[in-house]
């Protein structure tokens, strides 16, 4: 039985640059990779997109034509199945993404990128792709998730199915070789088809996974160069090459190969610095899909101790399925998830003293280089000073407020809310889940309520409805309530720019503003609209 090797670095590696691989790279990993591998999987065939991607996110057959294919590889593209879930009329889909067929296209094989799930409209997607050609493999995604009766089910249908080849991947990373073993033997005497294997590295066993797949009847194996891939990457074609054929055939001459490793891969490699680590092996054992944690870490805007928050409320849930692109949903799910513990009642209730105005005061970097100027604001103005999570660079005794709503940054922050000596603004629901039963008198604790919906934002004296648990907003609904002519606004300075949050943060402060009739000023640099901006220097 021959080896072979399939190489994705294109499609996966992709999910680091949007797929936006330069003309130049394409061409010299093309004339690189083709002397060692079977078949090349250019990229994929997107039916829907929601932002900007590069050309090997389509890898239309048009933009093909500038390179020089060499002919001794096979070439394919990848689809996801999810995309035809809602179609009208797959066959039309499938006509509009392979507008030429198998004898007129580069491409002669399609991946498609399933799960069990997907399998009731999956042989029609198969069906016409064989009609125009091509021929077709199925790459089944968290393959560690099934049980032995859905097995059973899935042998079944692939064999109906009859794809050219059958790939189990390891999408959380979670396998090892004794598991690979298992699964693929169940495989191996109920299908008819050759067998491939997709291996993550999370737990640094892709390369072992692969092999050990191979000596349980697998021919086919996905990797790619430096183990480029979504997440912790993949088994490296490198190794895989240098393991299985080096010693055995002198044609496996490696020049080219590693010249375009050293020149071409290296700098993608320090710049993206994929590949595993402990994060990664964590979620490998809490069944966390790694793009998200491709996107904590990709986004910075999560400490370690509120990823590792975010992980342990993801271990306790069926999570396997929340993807990369859903990660900024995980803190509104996490809310309405909180455990519904017997209501505490025994925390104290604060009435607030006499103020004038009001300055809130968030986590920007304006907010620790002006904290000079904004203390002796608050103090000549008499300001009820408001700040969020436990960030603050100064405090007005008696008259300071640290609000809360996000169930991962509280809890990151546990010890300090149940210790500190400031006002704590927070949802019932928070204090409830989270604080022991008997909270320190001492804490001056005041409830305000908030309800999570997609399109709806208001407030009342009591609570407030927003579409996300953003800290910001909810302190703000709060501080409306009092209807002050103003409210000052301080390190709120925006996301980079093209952070998407920025739009976001922008439409709601809109929302509220036409709501009320209070002015909300930035005394420190913000970039973010519907607000006015002022100086705090300018008082």
């Amino acid at each position: 039985m021959v080896t072979k090797i399939l190489d994705c670095t294109l499609r996966d590696g992709g999910y680091y640059n949007k797929w936006n691989f330069s003309d130049e790279f394409v061409q010299k990993y093309l004339y690189a990779i083709s002397k060692y591998v079977s078949i090349v999987e250019l990229g994929l065939r997107l039916l829907k997109t929601k932002d900007f991607k590069g050309p090997l996110a389509f890898t239309k057959d048009k933009w093909l034509q500038k390179f020089d294919l060499p002919n001794n590889v096979e070439y394919a593209v990848m689809l996801n199945a999810a995309d035809f879930k809602d179609s009208d009329n797959i066959k039309k889909d499938i006509d509009y993404l392979f507008p030429l067929n198998s004898d007129k296209s580069k491409i002669s094989l399609v991946r498609i990128a399933s799960r069990f799930s997907d399998f009731p409209f999956l042989s029609e997607i198969i069906n016409h792709l064989k009609f125009k050609g091509f021929k077709v493999v199925i790459n089944l995604m968290q393959i560690s998730e099934y049980s032995e009766k859905e097995f059973s089910i899935i042998c079944h249908e692939i064999n109906k199915f009859s794809p050219y080849i059958f790939y189990i991947a390891d999408s959380l990373g979670c396998l090892n070789p004794k598991k690979v073993s298992s699964i693929l033997n169940v495989f191996y005497k109920n299908i008819n088809v050759p067998l491939g294997i997709h291996a993550h590295d999370n737990i640094g066993l892709a390369r072992q996974n692969s092999i050990q797949a191979l000596n349980c009847g697998a021919t086919y194996l996905d990797a790619t160069l430096l183990g480029m891939g979504r997440g912790a990457g993949n088994a490296k074609t490198e190794e895989i090459i240098l393991e299985l054929f080096y010693k055995e055939n002198d044609s496996y001459y490696l020049i080219s190969l590693f010249e375009f490793l050293h020149n071409y891969m290296r700098p993608l490699k320090n710049k993206f610095n994929w590949g595993g680590d402990y994060l990664y092996m964590l979620s490998a054992m809490y069944k966390i899909h790694p793009g998200v944690v491709q996107s904590l870490l990709t986004e910075r805007r999560y400490s370690m101790v509120e990823i590792i928050n975010i992980f342990n409320f993801l271990r306790d849930i069926e999570s396997k399925n929340i993807s990369y692109s859903q990660i900024n949903e995980i803190e509104v799910f996490s809310y309405a998830n909180l455990d519904k513990s017997e209501k505490n009642k025994n925390y104290p209730k604060f009435e607030l003293p006499f103020f004038d105005n009001i300055l809130l005061v968030g986590s920007g970097p304006s907010a620790e280089k002006y904290a000079s100027e904004l203390k002796q604001f608050a103090e000549n103005n008499n300001c009820l000073l408001v700040t969020l999570n436990s960030i603050s660079s100064f405090t007005r005794e008696g008259f300071h407020i640290k609000a809360a709503c996000n169930p991962i940054r509280f809890i990151a922050d546990k010890e300090h809310f149940l210790n500190c000596k400031e006002i704590l603004l927070l949802p019932e629901k928070l204090i409830d889940s989270i604080y022991p039963k008997n909270i320190n008198k001492s804490q001056k604790i005041i409830t305000y309520n908030i309800k999570i919906a997609s399109d709806l934002i208001g407030f009342t004296n009591h609570s407030c409805t927003l579409p996300n648990t953003l800290s910001l907003f909810y302190a703000l609904c709060y501080l409306l309530s009092f209807k002050k002519a103003n409210i000052f606004l301080a390190g709120i300075d925006g996301y980079s720019k093209g952070d998407t949050r920025n739009d976001l943060i922008d439409k709601i402060f809109y929302e509220l503003s036409i709501k009320v009739d209070t002015n909300l000023i930035a005394l420190t640099p913000s970039i973010h609209k519907n607000i006015l901006h002022n100086s705090i220097f300018n008082f």
